[in-house]
C-alpha cells in the first residue's frame, strides 16, 4: 500500500516537537507509578538494566533503587522480554497479550540469512519455540535447564552451543511470540518463564496500536524512524502509516517532513517551547529516538559520535529544553558519586544549577554522595 504524503498541515519548530515529547515521555510532569511510565514510554530498552532503572526513576515519584526489582520479580507488575530489534525492553504485564500479538506478527527471523547465521533451518526454529513454550509452562529454568529442555524435546543437541549463548538468539523467537519472558536470577544464572498474555487482539490491530503509541511518546516521526525504532524494514513501516489513513496528519518542522497523530494536531499547535534543564542516563528512551534528526538538535556540527557512540552505545546527556547540550558521566568512589558534567557550549549560572541539583538527585537515587564537576 503506497503511503501518499498530502501537503503539510502546519508548520512547527523543533522546540515545540521538544515539548511534545518531554511532555508525553514524563520528563515534565511525573506519572504516577513506573508501570504507568512503561506504558507511556511504549517500552523501556532495558538491555543495561541500570539505565531502564535510571530512564524509571526520572519519570516517575516515589522510586528508589529497589521499585523496579520488586516490580520485576516480586509484584510481576513489569515483565522484562526481548523485543524491539531484538534488544531487551520493561512492559507492563498487564499488556503482555498487545505486545506479544504485535512482535509475533514479525518473523524476520525466518530469513534465510537469520538462519544460515545460526545454523538451522525453519523447522528448527519452529520446533524451539513449540519446546520452549511446553518447557516453561508453569515453570522457571536458567538457561542450561532450558536449553537441556528444548534439546530433550526436539532431540537437535547440535543446537546446544547455539542455545548458550548469552545474547539469546535462538530464543527471541519464543520471546516474541509470548512464550518466555526473564524470571529472578537464581544466584549467578538468569532464570526464564513464560508470561500471563491475558486478551490478544488480532496481529492488525496490536501492530497498529504500537504505531499509535510510537508516535503518541516519539512523534512527529517518518515512517522510517518507526520502522527503525520497530526494528523493521522501511517498507514495513511504510505500509503500517499507509494503513492508518486519516489518524496521520503530515506536518513540517523546520523544513522536514513528518508525521503526526491526527487526534494529537491540536496539542502540539498549543505547545510552545520548554526551558527545563536535565541530565538523562544512558540509553534514556528520548535520546534513542533522537538520533535520525540528533544535527538539528545539536550547537554544532560534530557532536553527534559523542552521544551515539561505536557498539551502539548511548551516551548520559544534557537535555536543554529538549536540545542536547553535552553528555555527563558518573562512576562510584567509595561513597561518592562522581558526576562529570561536560556542556556543548556555555551554561549560565542558573543552568549550572539546575544540572547540579539533577546531578545530587540522581546521586541521592543511588544512595551515594554528590561529588560535581564542569569541564
Amino acid at each position: 500500500m503506497p503511503l501518499k504524503m498530502p501537503p503539510p498541515a502546519a508548520e512547527f519548530s523543533w522546540g515545540q516537537v521538544s515539548a511534545f515529547r518531554l511532555r508525553r515521555q514524563h520528563l515534565l510532569e511525573p506519572a504516577p507509578s513506573i508501570v504507568e511510565a512503561a506504558r507511556d514510554l511504549a517500552g523501556v530498552q532495558a538491555q543495561v538494566l541500570s539505565c531502564a532503572e535510571m530512564s524509571l526513576f526520572l519519570r516517575s515519584e516515589g522510586v528508589d533503587r529497589e521499585t523496579v526489582g520488586t516490580a520485576l520479580w516480586r509484584d510481576r507488575s513489569l515483565i522484562k522480554l526481548w523485543a524491539m530489534r531484538g534488544t531487551l525492553h520493561l512492559f507492563p504485564a498487564d499488556e503482555m497479550g498487545l505486545w506479544a500479538a504485535a512482535l509475533g506478527s514479525r518473523r524476520h527471523y525466518l530469513r534465510e540469512a537469520w538462519m544460515r547465521f545460526y545454523g538451522i533451518t525453519a523447522s528448527d526454529v519452529e520446533q524451539v519455540v513449540e519446546a520452549v513454550a511446553g518447557a516453561l509452562d508453569g515453570r522457571c529454568l536458567t538457561r542450561e535447564e532450558l536449553s537441556r529442555e528444548i534439546i530433550a524435546r526436539t532431540g537437535k543437541s547440535h543446537l546446544a552451543e547455539r542455545l548458550a549463548s548469552g545474547w539469546g538468539g535462538l530464543l527471541k523467537p519464543a520471546s516474541y511470540r509470548g512464550h518466555l519472558c526473564f524470571g529472578p536470577n537464581r544466584g549467578r544464572n538468569v532464570t526464564f518463564t513464560r508470561p500471563e498474555l491475558g486478551s490478544r487482539p488480532p496481529e492488525d490491530q496490536a501492530v497498529a496500536e504500537v504505531a499509535r503509541r510510537f508516535l503518541r511518546a516519539y512523534g512527529p516521526a517518518t515512517h522510517a524512524e518507526f520502522a527503525r525504532w520497530w526494528g523493521g524494514q522501511i517498507t514495513e513501516g511504510r505500509e503500517i502509516f499507509a494503513a492508518m489513513g486519516s489518524q496521520l496528519t503530515p506536518i513540517l518542522v523546520e523544513g522536514r517532513r513528518l508525521w503526526v497523530l491526527t487526534a494529537d494536531l491540536e496539542t502540539l499547535t498549543a505547545l510552545t517551547p520548554v526551558d527545563d534543564l536535565l541530565l538523562l542516563g544512558g540509553f534514556d528512551p528520548y535520546t534513542l529516538h533522537l538520533s535520525p534528526h540528533a544535527e538539528a538538535l545539536l550547537p554544532a556540527r560534530g557532536l553527534k559520535d559523542r552521544v551515539f557512540r561505536t557498539a551502539g552505545w548511548v551516551s548520559p546527556i544534557i537535555c536543554d529544553g529538549g536540545r542536547i547540550a553535552g553528555v555527563w558521566t558518573h562512576r562510584k568512589a567509595g561513597r561518592r558519586l562522581r558526576v562529570e558534567i561536560e556542556p556543548f557550549g556555555r551554561l549560565n549560572v542558573a543552568k549550572r544549577r539546575r544540572a547540579a541539583a539533577a546531578a545530587e538527585r540522581i546521586a541521592r537515587f543511588l544512595e551515594l554522595e554528590p561529588a560535581i564537576a564542569f569541564h
